[in-house]
């Protein structure tokens, strides 16, 4: 079942003397309550029952339970390899047991008593050290099995971790190849048509004839201005690099200036993401800012929202809470759930162990009569949980513990 450390080894130990000791005591303690009822009602018994008789017995456990604690049968995997150190520490206890009895002078005098005595001794010693061995044995198991489950656990998250950090490398080297190369090839054609433009023009060529190659050089200005700088920010947004903050505010910049919007920031939150040193992992940066963005674009898209709310701070030690109101339209919850973006989206937060929520008037939980350039902020709300790895926490030292 794998490696036992010095701690569990010692716990297994304490399980198996301490198992044997409550059931051999508990044996005992049965038996003799049976004796006294006997005596106690004057019912025909071959044994008579004492307290010498109960103090024997109760020291037969006790040296039963030394002896198991001397002897590593708590070690093995099956009782089959523990049966020799158990049944040793058995016979010890049981001989000692018939010795104080003898000396006591508390068997009677009935034939075969010694023999009774010796296997009735032996049997009850070995069946409470075998029980100890078992509970033991179960205790064991279910630690394996967590071990089993922590360790399982830790190589999903593992994966996770990898894959979400392999995703934020190539949406960088995508955003940093539309932003360099692809940009630069269309700077070059954009320069290129402005020199057969100025040529046309030289050899007195018409407007009517120039107006397809400015048309041209239009459309590959506003490719290269809005759609490749806009793919660039879609696949790697703008300050995620310095921290969530930044990135955050560099996308509400973006929005037109009749939107209104407050941003709000943690303090908790403001220190683990020091611009420039955040410990805040690349890949949970960017899932915060997929969440603001998505929040947003629905309130313009379907709500028609003209004032924002955005709220970031820290949960914990580890968990990142992203609350976004809007004065929008109230939202078809239903439909919006089931919508293409936040169902996706949804299923990353989940996939990452956190959780999104989203709901309109009463729902909102944090907004309920807030105000930005006073408009009530409470028809759309979005709220999500997002779990954090610090950058700073690598290796197995944040596994569970296997007690």
């Amino acid at each position: 079942m794998g490696t036992t450390t010095p701690v569990e080894d010692r716990r297994d130990r304490f399980a198996h003397v301490v198992a044997s000791l409550v059931i051999i005591t508990t044996f005992y303690t049965v038996t003799g309550a049976y004796l006294w009822a006997q005596g106690f009602f004057e019912l025909p018994a071959a044994i008579v029952t004492s307290w010498t008789r109960f103090l024997i017995n109760v020291l037969t456990g006790v040296v039963l339970a030394l002896v198991l604690a001397v002897v590593p049968a708590y070690r093995a995997r099956r009782l089959g390899g523990a049966l020799p150190g158990i049944v040793l520490a058995s016979a010890i206890a049981a001989g000692m047991r018939l010795g104080l009895f003898v000396l006591a002078h508390e068997l009677p005098e009935a034939p075969g008593i010694l023999s009774v005595e010796t296997i009735s001794g032996f049997a009850f010693c070995l069946g409470a050290a075998c029980l100890g061995f078992a509970y033991a044995s179960v205790r064991r198991g279910e630690r394996f099995e967590a071990r089993l489950a922590a360790d399982a656990a830790y190589q999903r998250e593992l994966a996770l971790r990898t894959l979400e950090t392999e995703e934020v490398r190539v949406r960088r080297s995508i955003a940093e190849g539309l932003h360099g190369s692809l940009q630069q090839r269309l700077v070059i054609a954009t320069v290129q048509v402005d020199m057969f433009i100025t040529e046309a023009r030289r050899r007195d060529r018409s407007e009517e004839d120039i107006a397809p190659l400015v048309a041209l050089r239009n459309d590959l200005e506003d490719i290269r201005e809005n759609d490749v700088r806009a793919t660039s920010r879609m696949l790697y947004p703008e300050g995620i690099e310095i921290g969530v903050v930044p990135a955050v505010r560099m996308l509400l910049r973006r929005l037109p200036t009749g939107i209104a919007t407050r941003l709000h920031i943690g303090d908790r939150l403001r220190k683990l993401d020091d611009p420039g040193n955040s410990e805040v992992r690349p890949a949970d940066r960017l899932l915060v800012v997929r969440i603001v963005e998505e929040a947003v674009t629905n309130g313009l898209r379907h709500g028609h929202a003209t004032s924002f709310d955005v709220s970031i701070d820290l949960e914990g030690d580890a968990t990142i809470i992203v609350d976004v109101a809007n004065n929008g339209a109230a939202v078809d919850v239903h439909r919006a759930t089931h919508g293409s973006g936040t169902r996706r989206l949804r299923e990353r937060v989940e996939l990452a162990g956190g959780t999104l929520v989203l709901g309109s008037d009463v729902e909102a939980s944090r907004i309920t009569s807030g105000e930005v350039d006073g408009t009530a902020l409470h028809h759309a709300h979005l709220w999500a949980r997002i779990p954090v790895t610090r950058e700073k926490i690598t290796g197995l030292g944040h596994l569970p513990s296997n007690e």
